[in-house]
């Protein structure tokens, strides 16, 4: 049996399931109160079935963009909405259009992650690619995408913020192209930075190089926040 299995398994493509016909149990199951020889679909479409589904899926959704919790009216309507036809994409749009995502409340309240960051980095001030060295930085922070460091996920919160991850973040800057004669409004602009506080632009531009500027700015609470 398990040479077998063991097989079936090989012949799998990469994050896929597979079906091993002699350990499938064909007999009748009750799951959440619907009986029946349940196959991978219709499991899928009981959980569907469940308002619980849709209000679990909204608010997981609205907090990873906003870094809130939803109210129980704006959970309401996006569970109902993103109930009518299951589309991603559609619960996406919803939040993003909502009062509260632009909300002054809303505004600082993510810690971004390694990823995140790197992605600002490439985006305004590199070429938008991510070479191997940015790799190995974003595997010390444990955050090398489709490669958690455990089955709870990628670490999130204040913990983004400790020493180690802040001495790592240095090595993101591997993605960024010189920024010679950049000047900090300049810098601040590509990295999306629309409100330095004070205390932040003296340490700028006190910076004795572009380089260290650069460092400080990826560094800087207006960049780890979003």
């Amino acid at each position: 049996y398990a040479r077998l299995a063991q097989q079936f398994l090989s012949e799998r493509e990469p994050w896929s399931s597979v079906f091993i016909p002699f350990r499938h149990d064909n007999g009748e199951k009750t799951i959440l109160g619907t009986g029946g020889r349940h196959g991978m679909s219709d499991l899928v479409d009981v959980l569907l079935e469940q308002p619980a589904t849709a209000r679990f899926v909204a608010r997981k959704m609205f907090i990873e963009l906003v870094g809130l919790e939803p109210d129980e009216n704006e959970l309401d309507a996006l569970a109902t909405g993103f109930r009518s036809n299951y589309s991603i994409m559609g619960l996406v749009e919803s939040i993003a259009t909502s009062p509260t995502f632009a909300a002054d409340s809303s505004i600082r309240a993510k810690i971004r992650t390694p990823v995140e960051r790197l992605v600002a980095v490439s985006q305004g001030l590199g070429d938008r690619s991510v070479d191997e060295q940015s790799a190995l930085a974003l595997h010390g922070m444990s955050f090398l995408p489709f490669n958690p460091p455990s089955p709870a996920g990628f670490p999130r919160g204040p913990v983004l913020l400790g020493p180690h991850q802040l001495v790592h973040s240095f090595d993101l800057l591997a993605a960024a192209e010189p920024t010679e004669d950049m000047s900090t409004d300049q810098l601040a602009a590509r990295l999306g930075i629309p409100d330095l506080a004070p205390d932040t632009r003296a340490v700028l531009e006190s910076a004795p190089n572009s380089s260290y500027r650069l460092a400080l700015a990826v560094n800087s609470p207006e960049f780890a926040l979003v």
